[in-house]
């Protein structure tokens, strides 16, 4: 970071983003993807867009499947295009990938439907993957797993067994091998694909749902290390005690942020006593007084709201994705909401598991994986203004950019150092 002195006076500049309808440009990845779900979104640090999705005629012939873009794919005036190809056999799919480009996946493999399915993983490259049991037995049908990679691209999955009687967290060893450890024991409800990821510290940070006695159901999160051995800390964010609180209580989200302080986002369907409080609630924790804070992104009006992602910015603005009737997109920041959450054209049903991923690119574009309506296509959108433009190299000089605020102060002459970047 970079100090500047400056005599007599301060300079403020705060980044502001645009209220306004972002405008979208659409284009189709895989026409046949047919019944396409479990989406997700991922850039490399070229600039590559790689998608991991499950499709397929009828649940019967689901297959896990990739496509990547051949350039970066928001320039599409210069003819950009895709590369599919077929993984593996399963469904229930999630995805990661390293900085250079290499796809890693999670998904339940053997006969869809059967709850004694099989965890398996999957990395390579279209053409060429290779495929390895995590765990055997167990593995409920009605959920999925969650892939992410930690700072050292080590693969880590977090899933349930025994009909969500266990929550376990698998690691790939320096010997190739897979091992799993036990999170904990109770009913749990797990999301599919982007309910876990790694801080700085390279600490595992995981949002899921929980169902108690006296039909108490939970909203948690909690910190462990790598290895998933050691609980660094854990919270419950949302309980609500008596009768069961809908489909969308069952979907979560997490990013983590400045300071890896934690951002969760889940949907909240209409439930007895909580008429008002429906829709997409966003929970981030606070240093300034060490507490969470729930905060209502979208009213859904008793209508189920499922959360695809959550996707923190440079600045700390967080950016949504999620589903009620339709796929809307929109941004909070600690000010609240900019503009109103707005719909993405042509975006089709949720079906089976996350039908949407979201990403944001350092220029400050937004980037969409989508099922179309009709439920045969996978598309693509993207969406510059989204975000600020990430300061390259981390430094930035004291002048004024587009759409910026300025604050003069005058103070007495004296010498005041002024710090213009974000502490990450």
């Amino acid at each position: 970071m970079r100090l500047i002195a400056i005599l007599a006076l301060t300079l403020f500049v705060f980044s502001t983003l645009p209220a306004g309808a972002l405008t979208w440009t659409t284009t189709t990845v895989d026409a046949s993807a047919g019944g396409a779900h479990s989406t997700t979104l991922k850039l490399d640090q070229s600039g590559r867009a790689h998608i991991g999705y499950v499709g397929g005629a009828s649940t019967s012939d689901w297959a896990v499947k990739y496509a990547v873009s051949n350039g970066t794919p928001w320039d599409l005036t210069a003819g950009s295009s895709w590369s599919t190809d077929d993984v593996a056999i399963g469904s229930y799919a999630s995805m990661d990938v390293t900085a250079g480009g290499t796809p890693h996946f999670s998904y339940r493999g053997e006969e869809v439907g059967v709850t004694t399915g099989t965890l398996q993983y999957a990395t390579g490259s279209i053409g060429s993957w290779n495929t390895a049991l995590v765990h055997s037995g167990g593995f409920p049908s009605y959920t999925g797993s969650s892939l992410a990679l930690d700072n050292d691209d080590t693969p880590h999955i977090a899933f349930l067994k025994a009909n969500g009687a266990e929550h376990r967290y698998a690691s790939l060893g320096t010997g190739g091998a897979w091992s799993d450890v036990l999170l904990g024991s109770g009913i749990y409800w797990a999301s599919t694909g982007r309910d876990m990821v790694f801080d700085s510290d390279n600490n595992m940070q995981i949002a899921y749902t929980t169902r108690g006695g006296n039909e108490a159901y939970h909203v948690r999160y909690a910190k462990f290390d790598n290895l998933g051995t050691t609980n660094l800390g854990s919270s419950t964010l949302f309980t609500w005690v008596g009768g069961d609180p809908k489909t969308s209580f069952q979907d979560i989200a997490i990013d983590v942020g400045a300071n890896d302080r934690p951002h969760v986002a889940y949907g909240l369907g209409s439930i007895q006593n909580y008429t008002g409080k429906e829709g997409l609630h966003y929970y981030r924790w606070q240093d300034a007084d060490s507490s969470w804070h729930d905060d209502i992104v979208y009213h859904a009006g008793q209508q189920v709201v499922l959360p695809f992602s959550v996707v923190l910015d440079w600045q700390d603005t967080a950016h949504f994705l999620f589903w009620e009737h339709g796929l809307y997109y929109g941004r909070l920041n600690e000010s609240g909401l900019i503009g109103t959450p707005e719909l993405i054209p042509d975006a089709g049903h949720w079906g089976q598991g996350a039908t949407g991923s979201l990403a944001i690119d350092d220029s400050g574009a937004a980037h969409i994986a989508f099922v179309s309506v009709s439920g045969s296509e996978l598309n693509y959108a993207w969406a510059p203004d989204a975000a600020p433009a990430k300061p390259s190299g981390g430094e930035v000089t004291p002048e004024l950019p587009s759409g910026a605020l300025l604050i003069l102060s005058a103070l007495p002459i004296g010498l005041v150092w002024w710090r213009r970047n974000k502490i990450a």
